[in-house]
C-alpha cells in the first residue's frame, strides 16, 4: 500500500456481522466499527445465515477478490451457520464440519470439492427420509432451488469433512487477502446467550459446537498455523456474558418473539414489557453490537500497544491513526439497564455511554 492510501476494512461473515435498517432493533458489529475507527472506507459483505461455505457458493468471496488491494484488511467471522451440531435441515447449505481431530486436539485442514448442484449430501437425505415429523414435499424443492442459485457446480457438505473442513474454507479467505496483498483477521464469535445456569453459558450442540466450543478452537488453531492476526471476541463476551448473568444479558440481545422494528430505544424498551414477547440468544440489539464493535477495537488497540505483527509483517499498524479516543456517536442503551449499566462499563475502556 502507498503511503498516501487509506486502508479499507472489508467484512465477511453473517448476521452477527451485518448492517441493519435503522427501524429494526438488530445490530451488527459491522455497522457500528466506524463509530470507532473513523475515516476510512468499509466494505461490509456479511449476510445472515451465511457460513463460511455458503458465502463462497454464493460468489461473495470472489466479489471481495475483485476489489480489495494491497493494504487493506479483510476481517472474517463465520461459526453460528457452520456449527454442524445443529439440526439436520440447513445441513445442505450452511454445515461445515470440523474433521476428526488429532491426538493433539487439532482440526484436519481438508481440501474442499466442487461436486455438481444436481446432488444433495447423502445424509441430508437420509436424515430427511428418517425424520419423524411430516416434511411437505417443497421442502426437498427448496433445497435444490438453494443450491441451484450457486451453478452448475457447488462446495457441498460432507460429514467426515473428506470434501472440505471448516478450517479449509476458512483459510480461502485468508488466502484471497493475501494474494492480494491484504491483510487477513480472524474474529471469533460471540457465544450464543444460552445459560447453563444463571451465570454459566451452555456449551454444547448447537452452541459453537460442545467440547469446549470446537469451532472457536478451530480458528484459533487456523490463527496460530497460518500465522494470521486474530481477534477472541468470543472470550470477551463470554466473560461479559457471565458476569452479568442471564437475565441482564439478554438487554443486549435481539427479540425473537414480539415487536422487532419501531423506533430505538424507545419501541424496544415498551416490546421488552410485553409478556409475549422473547428475547433470543444470538443476535445481538443496537447496543449490544455498538458493544461488539467498541471491544473489537479495544482489541485492536491492545495488539498495537504490544507490537503485535503476523506472518512476519502483518499488524493493525495502518489502521492506528484512524482510531478514536472516544466513539464519534453513542448508542442509547435499554432503559432496563440504567441501574446496571456501571456493570457494563466496567468491561470497556471506552466511554461507551
Amino acid at each position: 500500500m502507498k503511503d498516501d492510501r487509506v486502508p479499507s476494512v472489508f467484512m465477511a461473515g453473517d448476521s452477527i456481522v451485518k448492517e441493519y435498517s435503522e427501524e429494526e432493533f438488530t445490530g451488527g458489529w459491522g455497522q457500528y466499527l466506524n463509530l470507532f475507527i473513523e475515516g476510512i472506507e468499509y466494505h461490509n459483505y456479511a449476510e445472515g445465515g451465511r457460513s463460511s461455505r455458503s458465502f463462497i457458493n454464493l460468489g461473495l468471496l470472489d466479489r471481495i477478490a475483485e476489489e480489495i488491494q494491497a493494504g487493506d484488511y479483510l476481517f472474517i467471522e463465520f461459526c453460528h451457520n457452520d456449527d454442524e451440531t445443529k439440526g439436520y435441515e440447513t445441513m445442505y447449505d450452511r454445515f461445515v464440519p470440523l474433521g476428526k481431530p488429532d491426538g493433539n486436539g487439532m482440526f484436519p485442514i481438508i481440501k474442499g470439492e466442487r461436486i455438481s448442484t444436481k446432488f444433495l449430501p447423502s445424509e441430508y437425505m437420509a436424515a430427511l427420509a428418517s425424520s419423524l415429523t411430516y416434511i411437505d414435499r417443497h421442502t426437498l424443492i427448496n433445497a435444490y432451488e438453494t443450491i441451484g442459485a450457486y451453478g452448475e457446480y457447488y462446495y457441498p457438505y460432507s460429514h467426515d469433512g473428506k470434501l472440505g473442513t471448516y478450517k479449509w474454507f476458512l483459510k480461502q479467505y485468508i488466502d484471497v487477502a493475501r494474494n492480494a496483498g491484504a491483510i487477513p483477521v480472524l474474529v471469533t464469535a460471540p457465544p450464543r446467550f444460552s445459560y447453563r445456569d444463571s451465570n454459566r453459558l451452555a456449551d454444547g450442540a448447537g452452541l459453537h459446537g460442545g467440547e469446549n466450543y470446537a469451532y472457536i478452537r478451530a480458528v484459533r488453531q487456523l490463527a496460530k498455523e497460518e500465522k494470521v492476526l486474530i481477534l477472541d471476541l468470543f472470550t470477551e463476551f463470554k466473560n461479559i456474558g457471565e458476569a452479568l448473568g442471564n437475565e441482564t444479558a439478554h438487554y443486549l440481545t435481539a427479540i425473537k418473539f414480539g415487536t422487532t422494528t419501531g423506533n430505538w430505544p424507545g419501541d424496544y424498551d415498551a416490546a421488552r414489557k410485553n409478556p409475549y414477547t422473547v428475547s433470543e440468544d444470538t443476535h445481538f440489539n443496537k447496543f449490544g453490537a455498538y458493544l461488539l464493535a467498541a471491544k473489537l477495537t479495544e482489541l485492536i488497540s491492545k495488539q498495537l500497544r504490544k507490537g503485535i505483527k503476523a506472518n512476519g509483517s502483518e499488524s493493525f499498524e495502518s489502521l492506528s491513526p484512524y482510531i478514536l479516543d472516544k466513539p464519534a456517536q453513542k448508542i442509547e442503551y435499554p432503559s432496563e439497564l440504567r441501574t446496571k449499566i456501571n456493570g457494563i462499563k466496567r468491561f470497556f475502556k471506552y466511554d461507551i455511554v
